[in-house]
């Protein structure tokens, strides 16, 4: 069913490039996850008629793993992906101009110059903006920054919370628990600091989510 056609050849080139950094230590083991991936992303841009955006293999490793980790088919990986895709992503992957994604940004700001304007002064003096450090947490819902059981566990409970945006208040309360790092660093490495940060266990996830849910 997912066995599709494609024929953008620079697309394919980009799409295979972002499948090999994808869930690479979980995928070594698993000898077909790649062609998996890559058939559900082309399959997926195509039904949809949408110009392929990285952040959707980020997606997609997850619940190809699904696969292996519950025996499900490919095609019920796919409908979970979907599934999820429109709850939580929709607007991000099918417009055009970001306009969503942009908003978002906005919205990180405003909330972080509500619940912590010390830490909004500092980003703003330091030219530290979400633009440059948001992006890959939005577009994979931070997959490219958690371990599997721990992205697993964030993705289990936004589907309870059921509200497309708690991703953003988890972004602000990660943000939060990481002041006094980022306070207490020098400026000119804070915007890497907070690109490079990974989250690998479920209680550090438990702590965001709790002072998100706050």
């Amino acid at each position: 069913i997912l066995n599709e056609q494609y024929n953008d050849l620079k697309t394919i080139k980009i799409i295979k490039g972002d499948i090999e950094r994808t869930r690479v230590q979980e995928s070594i083991y698993m000898t077909s996850f790649k062609d998996y991936v890559y058939q559900i992303i082309i399959y997926y841009i195509n039904k949809y008629n949408i110009p392929y955006k990285q952040g959707l293999n980020e997606i997609a490793g997850p619940f190809v793993l699904l696969k292996y980790k519950l025996n499900i088919t490919l095609d019920r990986a796919y409908k979970l992906f979907v599934c999820f895709i429109d709850k939580f992503l929709t607007n991000y992957f099918h417009e055009n101009d970001f306009f969503s994604l942009k908003s978002t940004f906005c919205l990180i700001n405003l909330l972080l110059r509500y619940h912590d304007p010390k830490l909004f002064h500092l980003f703003e003096h330091c030219i530290v903006i979400p633009d440059l450090y948001a992006t890959s947490w939005i577009m994979t819902l931070f997959s490219n920054k958690c371990s599997l059981n721990a992205i697993y566990h964030l993705w289990d409970k936004l589907i309870l919370f059921n509200d497309n945006l708690f991703t953003i208040f988890f972004i602000v309360a990660l943000l939060i628990l990481n002041r006094e790092k980022c306070i207490n660093s020098d400026s000119s490495i804070i915007l890497s600091m907070l690109c490079q940060m990974e989250i690998n266990e479920i209680d550090e996830i438990n702590t965001i989510l709790n002072l998100a849910n706050e």
